[in-house]
């Protein structure tokens, strides 16, 4: 798209400027899987046992994460795009990590991202509303900075990510016995005092 190439550079001509924040992208683009997994595991024992609603969100989180990927998966092989550093210029561009020359669009660290924040933003405090959603924009922006996505290709992944949330939403008859199971196989770290983070 015609605003793909000035803010794509935009972003990735900041890289190699410092240090410190190369490897913060290059923390957040790599790892967010991972810290998204973790995220799950740890607030799903912290969530209060008689708060099965609260549990019930992260479920749907999975289940929106699950959708946004299998979507990316089918966008992605009826239209294959390629990547920034595949079709630029050598020495036009910034490539701070190693990347497959797979399809570019959409971005699944975009879509599930953003399956998680917003599936998480109608449930569970504020701070944590607003953290989850600090870190799916540095993931997002991240993308653009390491040098392995196009603009276009982010935007597409929020969509995504959106649409997989509204899809998710409406499976509670799926979510819910899986909630109830897995409190009961999986019960809370905690019982005795409230440490839920969805009051």
């Amino acid at each position: 798209m015609h605003f793909d190439l000035p803010i794509y550079h935009f972003f990735n001509n900041m890289a190699n400027h410092s240090t410190i924040v190369d490897d913060i992208m290059i923390f957040f683009t790599k790892y967010s899987p991972e810290l998204y997994a973790a995220f799950l595991v740890v607030s799903w024992f912290l969530i209060r046992k008689s708060h099965l609603k609260e549990r019930q969100t992260l479920v749907t989180a999975v289940f929106a994460i699950v959708f946004a990927l299998i979507i990316n998966m089918v966008i992605a092989h009826i239209w294959f795009r390629h990547r920034p550093f595949t079709t630029l210029p050598a020495g036009s561009y910034h490539l701070l990590v190693s990347h497959d020359a797979n399809a570019s669009f959409p971005s699944d660290h975009a879509a599930m991202s953003w399956a998680l924040a917003s599936t998480i933003w109608f449930s569970q405090k504020r701070w944590l509303r607003w953290t989850i959603t600090i870190i799916a924009s540095i993931v997002t922006i991240s993308r653009l900075y390491v040098g392995v996505h196009w603009p276009s290709d982010l935007l597409a992944g929020i969509i995504v990510g959106l649409i997989a949330t509204f899809i998710a939403s409406k499976c509670t008859f799926i979510t819910e016995p899986l909630t109830k199971f897995g409190t009961k196989i999986l019960p809370p770290l905690r019982r005795n005092r409230d440490l839920s983070i969805g009051k």
